[in-house]
């Protein structure tokens, strides 16, 4: 089979790492990255089809936003507001139903601690359930712009066309998981270090 050749630039802090480890093959490496990735884009469905409208109540249901809370707080914290309003955020188009959610999220307020990380986690889950996933960069001892956004629109300071925005730019093919607890368990895992970060206060 021919095969072309690329070129790839990494962070100086990746290539550093990278060169403690010369026994990695990193164009094997690579190569297989790029197949999975491009056969999650073919078997995934459209962004905007409306099928996710029957996979809303997996994870947006008052009984199941506490349940994801409970998992990333760790403990029982009181619910500050009833979670009825949820089934309102939802649209016809997916990126607007969860840019819905992450804007009236945080200004609702619903838990007394872990409203950023619940609404990431719930935002999160969702898409690999629908094959998508939110790449996010986060870095111990250090703030990143993604963990800022999450700040800001915390603190009330984004809007609607940013959260989509955000949400776009940051949108990734994923395996769908199983089940709704694997892709909760998945998001968890997966961004654990971001989690660690907005539990800062």
């Amino acid at each position: 089979m021919a095969s072309k050749t690329i070129t790839l630039s990494v962070p100086s802090e990746m290539y550093s790492v990278m060169q403690e480890y010369p026994e990695i093959n990193y164009s094997e490496l690579a190569r297989q990255r790029f197949a999975e990735y491009l056969s999650n884009i073919k078997n995934r469905p459209e962004v905007n089809s409306t099928q996710f409208l029957t996979l809303k109540d997996l994870i947006f249901t008052p009984e199941k936003i506490i349940q994801i809370h409970n998992l990333v707080e760790k403990k029982n914290t009181k619910i500050m507001t009833d979670l009825t309003w949820i089934p309102t955020i939802f649209d016809l188009d997916l990126m607007d139903s969860l840019t819905n959610f992450l804007y009236k999220f945080p200004r609702i307020h619903p838990f007394e601690d872990g409203n950023k990380r619940t609404a990431f986690v719930c935002t999160d889950a969702f898409l690999r359930l629908n094959w998508f996933k939110l790449n996010l960069k986060a870095e111990k001892n250090k703030t990143t712009e993604d963990e800022k956004f999450f700040w800001q629109n915390a603190n009330q300071q984004k809007n609607l066309k940013q959260i989509k925005e955000f949400l776009k730019e940051h949108l990734t093919p994923a395996k769908k998981p199983n089940s709704v607890d694997e892709a909760i368990k998945q998001s968890i895992q997966e961004n654990k270090q971001l989690l660690e970060n907005l539990a800062a206060e």
